[in-house]
């Protein structure tokens, strides 16, 4: 077959090469869970062990998966081989409507229970990043909770009344023979294990490929990593890679002449639990909060650690944290320095130091956080990291205000350490500190209220409430369309310092305001489906079995994009406007069509008759029904407004050549985004002659 490009994630390839098309994709973000798949690599902490965890296949570089043993829905079971626990109980407590959701649910589910027990707890924390969006999450939950070893009574009975409904059931080649004791009937004496493990090994050391003109390194020691960029040329954009989940957070990174997976290089995997804690840059986020919750039960100098793991716990879910490095989000931080990365807020509260490497003389260096962020990176790589000890007399609160509890970028997020005195826990010792992310991309520090909190007591009220006002002052928030608005941003900001300082106080607070201090708890959730039944008219209105349901469970239901591609079919990828008001001055193509297999450009010139999707009917109503041009006409609309279409031999190239044509802008606007800008613009609607009562009928 055709050689498989560095670019190529493994959804791709699992669909489109193996033909499994049991995993689904969708967002191709890392956020709604449909494409994960579970693998099994070794544990680079004790080589001469292996993991087995969920990972999303959207993000995962497919060279990444070298020495990986790869298990999809299709391995779980099926019609003939026979069902997995998981897919019974999903489809007996009628956990699936579409369907699409469901292979990503089942393998989230699995690989946790390759961990170890399920608890209820557990099974609502996994599926943090699983999305569905027309079942319900009543019964999905249900179905997994009745697996778990404390999940409520009347659950684990129902699956068993379930289960028991497959006991025995024949897992036929179709309906005639039973493929275990090859015996016709409708009862079969054997189970077979269909789970296949192919054998796990470390990464293909100093592996190195170049495919259309994209290369990829594998090398397996720090130096290996140095002289790779070393003998990049000047101008090659090149990235690192252990999970590649940024790519789903920042998707118009690159493209990149060269990957660098740093997979193979134990040194970056070393943790050091004892004084100071130290990880190396390939550390997951998972690896990373099991870490944090042990040194804090072990060591008082270390409690604050305990705060840090809660905090991460909310970053992105469960499949990103298992693979997405520490590190690699701290670059992402670098890149884009507006980005709200809860890792680097909380390291820099935990007085956290990097070790950088140089490719260029291969030295190293210690840098804080606001040093690294200044840094030129170029070249360099962030090699691990050391948190010190804490006095117990300080203490720590972290905060991420969302639009949903998890698996979402913060509308702020904060960070709240002081120091209190032995004697008198009211009052601060030296400079309090004070952190805010997702107010703009300058501001860490609250400066003048840190400086005017220093050495004060926080028992006086008047105290407190300067230091608030203070805080309001100094936060200016930009203004993005996409976030919060600046005002509630800054009151947010302000909150969060309040409830900080109340949950410091604790117990001497009020009580009528101490419960400002607190988290709000999100309980276990719990559904009950109660329906009349009139038994006197069975069968009709008595509840069967979904019959498709087995089939999406299994990963065997095709849908539309399931369906493999015809002889000679095309793929089209949009060309999209990234402002949304202005005049398009040119579109330059010339890149795009340069690129092996791109067919052709397609943009309002081509289109036969009117650039419209509403065609002039009787009835037809202008103002209301139109126009509504197919690509830009004369001018930008809104951002996102397609320009035009690429046109290429499969999807993978259309989505690629899309990216390379430039749009050039002119006349500039700003956006009309309310109803009072738009009277204001004097552009309100007009009433037409189209528009008589006589034309509406």
């Amino acid at each position: 077959g055709p050689e498989v490009p560095p670019w190529t994630k493994l959804v791709d390839y699992l669909r489109e090469e193996a033909r499994l098309s049991g995993t689904k994709v969708l967002c191709r973000e890392g956020g709604c869970g449909i494409c994960t798949v579970v693998v099994t690599t070794p544990d680079q902490e004790n080589p001469e062990k292996t993991k087995t965890f969920s990972t999303l296949s959207c993000q995962t570089l497919v060279y990444s998966c070298d020495g990986w043993n790869i298990e999809t829905v299709e391995n779980l079971g099926d019609r003939f081989q026979g069902y997995h626990p998981l897919q019974i109980a999903l489809h007996g407590f009628a956990g699936t409507q579409c369907g699409y959701c469901s292979p990503g649910m089942i393998m989230t589910m699995y690989g946790q229970i390759q961990q170890g027990p399920l608890t209820v707890s557990q099974v609502e924390k996994s599926l943090d990043g699983n999305l569905c969006r027309c079942t319900g999450y009543r019964p999905i939950l249900d179905a997994f909770k009745s697996l778990a070893t404390d999940a409520d009574q009347a659950l684990k009975n129902k699956l068993i009344d379930i289960e028991e409904a497959y006991e025995g059931s024949c897992k036929t080649d179709g309906g005639r023979r039973c493929i275990d004791c090859n015996k016709t009937g409708s009862s079969c004496s054997q189970r077979k294990s269909h789970i296949l493990k192919a054998v796990v090994t470390q990464p293909n050391p100093n592996l190195k490929l170049t495919i259309s003109g994209v290369q990829w390194h594998q090398p397996n020691t720090v130096k290996g990593i140095f002289q790779v960029i070393r003998n990049l040329g000047p101008y090659e954009k090149y990235q690192l890679v252990v999970g590649n989940t940024g790519a789903g957070v920042f998707k118009n990174d690159g493209p990149y002449s060269a990957y660098i997976s740093t997979r193979g290089v134990l040194d970056l995997y070393n943790v050091s639990v004892g004084t100071p804690l130290s990880l190396g840059a390939n550390v997951s986020l998972a690896r990373a909060i099991e870490v944090f919750h042990h040194k804090a039960e072990q060591s008082s100098d270390y409690a604050h650690l305990k705060e840090v793991a809660k905090h991460w716990e909310y970053v992105a879910n469960v499949s990103v944290r298992n693979v997405g490095c520490w590190a690699g989000n701290l670059m992402l931080k670098h890149r884009h320095q507006g980005f709200q990365s809860d890792i680097f807020l909380t390291l820099l509260a935990c007085n956290a130091q990097l070790t950088v490497g140089d490719a260029q003389d291969d030295t190293e260096s210690a840098l804080n956080m606001e040093e690294f962020l200044k840094s030129d990176m170029s070249k360099k790589v962030i090699l691990s990291l050391t948190l010190p000890p804490m006095s117990v007399d300080m203490k720590l609160r972290t905060f991420k205000v969302t639009p949903r509890t998890v698996n979402a970028h913060a509308y702020v997020n904060a960070c709240v350490r002081m120091q209190f005195s032995p004697t008198d826990k009211h009052k601060i010792v030296g400079k309090p500190l004070i952190l805010l992310g997702g107010i703009n991309p300058e501001f860490i520090h609250a400066s003048q209220t840190e400086e005017y909190l220093t050495n004060k007591n926080l028992n006086i009220l008047w105290t407190v409430q300067r230091a608030i006002n203070l805080l309001g002052e100094e936060v200016n928030p930009d203004s993005n369309f996409e976030d919060a608005s600046p005002e509630y941003r800054r009151s947010l900001s302000q909150s969060l310092l309040y409830k900080a300082i109340i949950g410091f106080l604790g117990d001497d607070v009020n009580p009528k305001f101490r419960s400002a201090g607190t988290n709000i708890e999100r309980p276990i959730s719990s559904g009950h489906q109660s329906y009349d039944m009139n038994e006197d008219m069975w069968p009709v209105g008595k509840a069967i079995p979904k019959l498709e349901s087995a089939t999406q469970i299994s990963g065997e239901a095709r849908y539309l994009d399931d369906i493999p591609s015809l002889p000679h079919e095309l793929h089209a990828a949009l060309v999209q406007t990234t402002v949304a008001n202005a005049k398009i001055k040119s579109v330059d193509t010339s890149e795009a069509l340069e690129i092996p297999g791109v067919v052709t450009w397609v943009s309002k010139e081509d289109i036969p008759g009117e650039n419209s999707f509403v065609a002039k009917a009787k009835g037809y109503i202008p103002a209301i029904a139109g126009p509504d041009p197919v690509f830009v006409a004369e001018r930008v609309k809104y951002a996102g407004q397609p320009i035009g279409l690429i046109v290429a031999k499969d999807r993978d190239t259309a989505v690629r050549a899309a990216r390379l044509v430039v749009v050039e802008y002119e006349d500039v606007k700003k956006p009309v985004v309310a109803l009072r800008y738009a009277v204001d613009a004097e552009q309100s609607m007009k009433i037409t002659e189209d528009m008589k009562l006589g034309d509406c009928n």
